[in-house]
Formats: C-alpha cells, sequence, structure tokens
C-alpha cells in the first residue's frame, strides 16, 4: 500500500514534467519562427516588387515505428525519429506571385524543406535552418516570379483568378494526446496477425506491415497564423498472394487504418476478416477466368467503398491550371488537374436521391469511427463540412488556399503532398433499398438484357487515384457470377474497365446499408503531378449500376510451383 500510495505522486510528477517539457519545446520553435519571420520580412521589405508579401514555417515532428513479419516472424523493423522544417516564400502579390508557373517541370508551388534539425530543439540551430532555407525559397521565388512576369507579358493568357486567397489570422493549439510507441506491444500484433497465415499452404507469399508514426505539426506565417496541430497514422496491412491453376497472379489485402496504435480494432476480430480473405484466395485458385462482361454490377461492401473512393474522392478535388513555359519562350496553360467536376458545378452527376460531403470535423458516422477526422489543415484554415453534391447537383469541390474559377476560399482540406485531399467522404441517399430489394432489382436488370448472368463485386483494391486520368479502371478481388436462380459463382479476380465519371449518374440503386472504412488515400495532385497521402474515411450504401464493362485481369502469367508447399506436410 505504502508503494502505491508513493507511485501516485510521482505518476503525477512524471506528467508534469513531460507536459512542462513539450510546452517549453513548444515555446522555442515559436520564438525562433517568430523571430526569423519578423527579421526575414523586415530585411526582404526593401526588394521591390520582388518583396515577399508571405511567408510560412512549418515543423515537422516524427517518432516512426515500421515492421514486417511473415508466418509470425519479424523480417525487418526500423525506428527513426525526425524534426522537418518546411520554409514557403511567395513574392509579387496574392492576385499574381511565383507559383503556378512550371519551367523545365521545375515549380515554386511549395515549399523547401530540410531533414537535418536536430531532435532536441535548440533556439540558435533553428534559427540557423530557417535562416538559410528562407533565403533559398526566397532566391527560388524571385527567379521564378521573374520569368513568370516576363513570359505573360510577351504572351497572351487569360490570367484571372489569383494565385493566393486571403486567410484571417488563426491561433490553434491541438490539445489531443499522442499515443505511446511500444515497440513489444507492435511486434506482438503483427506476429500474432501474420502467423494466421501459416494455416494456408495454397497462399505463396504474404506480408503483415505496420506503420505506428506520432506526428506533431508546428506552423507560423506572416499573417498571423499559429498553430500545432497532431497528426498521428497507423496503418495495419496485410498482403496475400498466391497464383490460380492457370498460372494467373491472385492478391489481395486486408488493412486497419487509424490514427494510434491503440485504436486498432481487436485482434482476434482482425485474424477473422484474413482468414476469411485467405480462404477466398485460396478457393480463387480453382475458379474460373471472368470473361469480358458488360452489364449491371452490383457493388457491395469493400468494392462500394473503393468504387467510391477511387472515383469520387479524385473527382472533387479541385486544382489550379499552372502555366507551363515551352523552350521556344512561348507559354501555355498547362491542365494539371483536368479533372470533369471543375466545370459541372451546378450540373446533375449524379441521382437526385444522392447527398455527398466532405466533414473534416466528424468523428464517426452510425456508431462506426471515422478517422480522417482534423481540426486544421496544413495552411491554418479550420476544419469544416463542405457539402459537394446535393440532390445529384454538384455543388462544391475541395480547394486548397490557391482559388479556382468560381471557388475562392479554401475548403480547409490542404493535408499533405500538393492539394487538398478528401477526409471523411460521405455518401447518402433517401431512398434506400434492403439487401433483398437490391438483389431482386438486379436480377430484374439482368432479365430486362437477356444476360445469363449479372456480376457482385465484393472486394476491391485501387491503386493512386490520378485526377483527370479518364477513362479509369480498378482492380476487383473478389468477384461472382449470379443466376437467375440466385446462385453465386465465384470467379478470378478481374477489373472495371472504360469507367467514366458519367457512370455515377446511372446508378440504378443504392442500399440503406451503409458501409464504413478508413484506409490511405493517395492520390497524384499538384504541379508537377506527386503523390499526396492522407488518412480518409468513406461511408457508402451498396451502389447497383446498370451497364458496367468488367474484363480479365489481364496479368502476365507465371507457371505455377511445381513442388508443394512443406506446410501442407506438416
Amino acid at each position: 500500500m505504502k508503494f502505491a500510495t508513493m507511485m501516485k505522486p510521482l505518476s503525477f510528477l512524471l506528467f508534469f514534467v513531460a507536459s512542462y517539457t513539450a510546452i517549453a519545446s513548444e515555446q522555442i520553435v515559436f520564438q525562433a519562427m517568430g523571430d526569423s519571420l519578423e527579421r526575414s520580412m523586415k530585411m526582404l521589405t526593401g526588394q521591390d516588387s520582388t518583396a515577399p508579401y508571405f511567408i510560412s514555417y512549418t515543423l515537422h515532428q516524427d517518432e516512426q515505428i515500421q515492421m514486417n513479419s511473415m508466418l509470425g516472424g519479424i523480417r525487418s523493423e526500423s525506428q527513426v525519429a525526425s524534426n522537418t522544417l518546411e520554409v514557403q516564400v511567395r513574392v509579387g502579390s496574392y492576385e499574381l506571385d511565383n507559383t503556378n508557373f512550371l519551367v523545365n517541370r521545375r515549380s515554386n508551388n511549395f515549399p523547401l524543406t530540410t531533414p537535418d534539425v536536430p531532435l532536441e530543439f535548440d533556439y540558435e540551430i533553428l534559427r540557423h535552418h530557417l535562416w538559410l532555407l528562407t533565403d533559398s525559397a526566397y532566391k527560388n521565388a524571385v527567379e521564378i516570379y521573374g520569368e513568370k512576369t516576363t513570359a505573360l507579358d510577351n504572351n497572351s493568357v487569360d490570367y484571372e483568378v489569383a494565385d493566393f486567397s486571403r486567410q484571417e489570422p488563426v491561433t490553434f493549439r491541438d490539445n489531443r494526446r499522442h499515443g505511446k510507441l511500444d515497440r513489444d506491444a507492435i511486434a506482438k500484433r503483427v506476429n500474432d496477425i501474420s502467423s494466421v497465415l501459416s494455416d494456408y499452404p495454397e497462399i505463396l507469399n504474404s506480408n503483415t506491415a505496420i506503420t505506428v508514426d506520432i506526428h506533431q505539426d508546428y506552423y507560423l506565417d506572416s499573417e498571423g497564423t499559429s498553430f500545432t496541430r497532431v497528426d498521428d497514422i497507423a496503418e495495419l496491412t496485410v498482403v496475400i498472394s498466391t497464383q490460380a491453376e492457370n498460372g494467373a497472379p491472385l492478391l489481395d489485402t486486408v488493412s486497419d487504418v487509424v490514427r494510434r496504435s491503440d485504436q486498432f480494432q481487436d485482434v482476434e476480430t482482425f485474424k477473422d476478416e484474413v482468414r476469411s480473405v485467405a480462404e477466398t484466395i485460396a478457393a480463387m485458385r480453382s475458379a474460373n477466368e471472368l470473361e469480358n462482361y458488360n452489364g449491371p454490377v452490383l457493388f457491395v461492401e469493400g468494392a462500394a467503398i473503393e468504387l467510391a473512393a477511387h472515383f469520387l474522392g479524385s473527382a472533387f478535388i479541385a486544382q489550379k491550371d499552372a502555366i507551363r513555359k515551352l523552350s521556344n519562350n512561348q507559354i501555355r496553360v498547362a491542365s494539371i488537374p483536368n479533372n470533369p467536376f471543375q466545370t459541372k458545378i451546378g450540373a446533375r452527376v449524379l441521382p437526385r436521391e444522392f447527398t455527398v460531403y466532405n466533414d473534416s470535423l466528424l468523428e464517426s458516422y452510425n456508431g462506426v469511427p471515422l478517422h480522417g477526422t482534423i481540426p486544421i489543415d496544413a495552411e491554418g484554415v479550420l476544419a469544416t463540412r463542405t457539402n459537394l453534391i446535393e440532390r445529384g447537383i454538384l455543388r462544391g469541390l475541395l480547394t486548397s488556399r490557391q482559388p479556382v474559377e468560381g471557388i475562392d476560399q479554401s475548403t480547409g482540406n490542404r493535408l499533405a503532398g500538393r492539394g487538398p485531399v478528401p477526409t471523411n467522404l460521405i455518401i447518402e441517399t433517401n431512398r434506400g433499398f434492403s439487401n433483398e430489394e437490391m438483389l431482386e432489382e438486379f436480377q430484374l436488370l439482368v432479365s430486362d438484357r437477356g444476360l445469363e448472368y449479372g456480376i457482385l463485386a465484393k472486394r476491391a483494391v485501387r491503386g493512386v487515384g490520378v485526377i483527370g486520368s479518364q477513362p479509369k479502371s480498378m482492380m476487383i478481388n473478389e468477384v461472382y457470377k449470379v443466376y437467375p436462380d440466385g446462385t453465386q459463382e465465384l470467379m478470378q479476380q478481374g477489373r472495371v474497365s472504360q469507367f467514366v465519371l458519367s457512370n455515377f449518374k446511372d446508378i440504378i440503386a443504392a442500399s440503406e446499408r451503409v458501409n464504413v472504412k478508413t484506409h490511405m488515400g493517395r492520390y497524384a495532385v499538384g504541379s508537377p503531378p506527386s503523390t499526396a497521402t492522407n488518412i480518409m474515411s468513406v461511408a457508402t450504401p451498396d451502389l447497383l449500376f446498370e451497364e458496367i464493362t468488367l474484363t480479365p485481369a489481364q496479368t502476365v502469367r507465371a507457371k505455377p510451383p511445381i513442388l508443394p508447399s512443406p506446410m501442407e506436410e506438416g
């Protein structure tokens, strides 16, 4: 009892010391940023038209563990900690500055960074790094601004949309608590999950990967905005692969994406999902190959989520066209986004029963946690809800502080990479069908078309959602032929082909059941394009389409192993 009594004040003391240390570190960072910012703006003011009108400083603080496990044993692991400084300098004015101009694929749209900042914050060292980065960013900005203004003077180009939006100053401190990096607990989880696949000799290869990243941002800019932001990420992914009897490669993934490792779903529940996928992919080895198909497709569960995330997710990202300088000193508009939705605001893009919105503040939907939730974005814009589609009509898009035609202000969705990204994407219908009604409507469509069968898609996997690459395709990992008597036949994996955004207008029915999942959203955005990664939660009903084209996976085939797996003998 005496020991327990003594531990209470000791625990409080340790908590007090940790809190005091964090506060002291924050003060050092903001003092160094504030003094550097004041000095830079003051000393560079006399530079006439090339004086900076905006400077921002961000310090990214990371502590990360990564592990890979196979069949219950760690294959590799790493643990790193890093501090990265990021500096952005804009010269000219909000209307016309050094961004959105490409010279030999080189752009000044985004900050310069250095990963060499010491882990322990020191005022003088931070000042030193900020000085060098600011100087480099400023010289780069002046050079590109000069080339851009000269090019615009010598060519006739419409340039009416401003390069940067004005923003009222915001002060925000993110008080959410970090999780802790418990190496032994993380290793136990990843090994425990990966060992499940030792029961499936049909599986040729597997990898269970876990990443836990404790991340915090410190931000200050010349407009007066100041914030801290916790942006932790914990991702657990199991990749399972084998070959069909005809040599076709078969692959599927199971993932759990959350903010902190203590938010991962129960281990046994996750293992059950891994077993289910392993059994399905093993059964697929002897399944028939999917033929070319055009007709009704019912997307349910994971397939519905991936369809919405893959195609609609990138469609809501708005990006401004850049000006590209050509080798003959002429310029042209480089339509980096080429997003069809950017010219369709006010037009019907879904049936009138649908509403779609992105809500960065929503923490759960139908009782299921959402992990895309953020309080503030990377540019200091407070998070909010953005209505995207109302009664089937496109009403808005997701933007950063880079205006696009028709949208002058940021929606608070600039999180990472080179552009805005979705956070919590919610798709709702006011006319949801029961599961039985969805199947009835599906089979009626198949009958009307005089087809032998229809297609039911249950699981899918997507890659990077590249804005503007229409039409698109998406791999269907679990696909069934559904015959008129209700019989379902598992097929080898296939691919959605020739899918265009206008297909969403032809949705025949949606379920009252809602599927909710969080995963890593990856989008190729910006100028030049780069991959932006963020946590994205999606809620969507099952979706029935009257006409979708599916094709075989069309992958190179190798001969299956001749020798049987030694695990079959065990």
